[in-house]
């Protein structure tokens, strides 16, 4: 080809005018040699360019076809492909990046984008646009948060890439990563409540390689008491283990993880490296990593609170056992001891009808003995049997409408003869209108006697023992009080215990300890509750509310009230019920 193209760029051959008449055949001759010769080069140059002109033809489909099929990958992307120029405004824009910026192309195409962003996200791309732009420092991860009211509030990854053929714009590849923040803001919250819950829960978990460092997690170091920045290998941790039988269970667990793959939960005692005494709870398995090895992985949880409370629990079950089986024995031997005693009882009193024992003083006194000191052992054999029941839960609670003053009534003529041995006046303020409640008679009575015989017997000599009533918002309280000693306030935190009478059996005054305390309990047994306060100055006094029920009105016998220049400390329990 080159060699056809010299031959066409030579000047041809002309054959010189005629200088005679007659020019020589060799001449002539030559001539027509030179004009095929010149004929065949412009035939060979014709073919030449039909060629070229065939190239050019084929050469400018394929452009065409390239720039159809760079139309279409760049219209179709399954990114958003949006040209900028420095200043934000838009050049071009494909489909996907319509649908990203929410808006059409001729609605784009010389908008700003950095009105399409929030402010701080304005503020990157305004930086990552001034700043040179080349194909070895592409900016790779910017996020953008878009917010224009034709689409939901999204974050966009952006891309960017040097465009300097089109006056040095820039092309951004955005790829919307909505969903995908989401997911990190979800999975970084719920690591920090799983976080949370392990810390609360004190668990943590540990992983111990072959051939590699041992990893103990935060939590994991805290019930270790491993100091700050330390992180154990795992003989550090072993030697936590101070007893034998520990080190045995972690050994033969640690055996069956990694030679026949199961798991093993264990709780062993451990001494942490601060020297202090701690339950754990140890899980694990052994797994295969990708180069082969083996490691141990597992979680340690701190039962230390579990344990103690466990403890309890199982010491607590046996105190009730044991309470359950006291009852039951004194149960059975207070009803062993009635039939004897009632035999004492009944043979005393026949002997006090006997004119023998009755002609003689001192055998009389001596009978009568016998029967206080059997009527005391009856009593106590009484309330030992209520106090069993009430413990068992086999004491029965009957609630029926009761006229408070005939109950009332009762009770102070049950203790006035021994008001009347101890010169103790009993005083009541009647209420001015009628009142009724709703109660189990038998146990209200039991419990009014004993407050009122309490406030005689431990008052002093010549002293009152006041009740009133009080009726407030359907209520109806019963407040017994007397003008004795009173309390120190140890002894009224000791008041409810069995059999403790304070001191007060050094004083010649007869009593068990078990009064109050069978008070207390009827009152719980019949969901009552109980509080007690230091009021003012007085001896002791108790206070009982009930449901009210309005009749006739309250006829109980008045007495005179306590002298004004009487001196009280007064230290009042509180039962509260509300009958219905």
């Amino acid at each position: 080809m080159n060699q056809h193209r010299s031959t066409w760029n030579r000047r041809p051959r002309v054959a010189p005018p005629a200088t005679g008449p007659s020019e020589p055949a060799s001449v002539v001759a030559a001539s027509e040699f030179d004009t095929l010769r010149l004929l065949h080069e412009l035939q060979v140059h014709q073919v030449e360019l039909a060629q070229q002109n065939e190239e050019l033809k084929n050469a400018r489909a394929d452009l065409e076809a390239s720039a159809d099929l760079y139309f279409r990958l760049y219209e179709f992307a399954p990114v958003g492909l949006v040209t900028l120029n420095r200043g934000g405004i838009i050049r071009e824009v494909n489909r996907y990046g319509q649908d990203l910026l929410g808006g059409s192309v001729d609605s784009l195409v010389g908008a700003c984008m950095f009105d399409m962003l929030i402010k701080s996200s304005r503020r990157e791309l305004e930086h990552a646009l001034a700043a040179p732009i080349d194909a070895e420092h592409a900016f790779n991860a910017l996020d953008l948060m878009v917010a224009v009211p034709a689409v939901a509030e999204r974050v966009l990854r952006a891309e960017m890439h040097p465009r300097p053929a089109v006056d040095d714009c820039v092309l951004l590849a955005l790829t919307d990563i909505t969903e995908q923040k989401r997911a990190q803001a979800d999975l970084a919250q719920t690591r920090e409540l799983l976080d949370m819950s392990n810390r609360v829960a004190r668990i943590g978990y540990w992983q111990v390689a072959q051939g590699a460092e041992s990893t103990w997690s935060a939590v994991a170091r805290e019930i270790f008491d491993v100091p700050p920045g330390h992180m154990p290998d795992i003989k550090e941790i072993l030697g936590c283990l101070k007893d034998d039988e520990s080190r045995d269970k972690i050994h033969a667990a640690h055996v069956n993880a990694m030679k026949r793959g199961r798991t093993f939960d264990l709780e062993i005692p451990i001494t942490t490296f601060l020297g202090r005494k701690r339950w754990i709870r140890v899980t694990g398995r052994a797994e295969a990593r990708r180069n082969g090895q083996r490691c141990m992985l597992g979680t340690v949880q701190d039962i230390d609170a579990h344990v103690e409370a466990e403890a309890a629990r199982t010491a607590r079950a046996r105190a009730e056992m044991a309470n359950r089986s006291k009852n039951e024995f004194l149960s059975r031997m207070s009803h062993e001891l009635r039939t004897p005693l009632n035999a004492v009882l009944g043979f005393s009193e026949l002997l006090e009808l006997s004119s023998v024992v009755s002609s003689s003083p001192a055998v009389a006194a001596h009978v009568q003995h016998i029967h206080d000191a059997g009527q005391h052992l009856l009593a106590m054999i009484d309330e030992i049997l209520d106090l069993t029941c009430i413990e068992s839960g086999d004491m029965q609670i009957v609630m029926k409408p009761l006229e408070l003053s005939a109950v009332l009534g009762e009770c102070m003529t049950l203790v006035e003869p021994l008001a009347m041995a101890r010169t103790v006046t009993l005083h009541f303020a009647a209420h001015e209108v009628d009142l009724h409640v709703s109660g189990d008679r038998t146990r209200l009575r039991q419990v009014l006697v004993n407050l009122l015989s309490n406030a005689i017997k431990y008052n002093r000599e010549g002293g009152s023992v006041q009740i009133e009533l009080s009726d407030r918002e359907g209520r109806v309280a019963i407040s017994v009080r007397d003008t004795g000693q009173g309390m120190s306030p140890d002894q009224l935190c000791q008041l409810f215990q069995p059999f403790n009478r304070l001191g007060a059996e050094h004083s010649g005054i007869a009593g068990t300890g078990l009064g109050l305390v069978i008070a207390k309990q009827l009152v719980e047994v019949d969901a009552w509750c109980h509080r007690s306060r230091e009021c003012a100055r007085g001896g002791f006094g108790f206070h009982r509310a009930l449901a009210t029920r309005r009749h006739g009105r309250v006829a109980l016998p008045r007495q005179c009230s306590i002298g004004d220049g009487a001196r009280v400390r007064l230290w009042r329990t509180t039962f509260y019920r509300a009958l219905r």
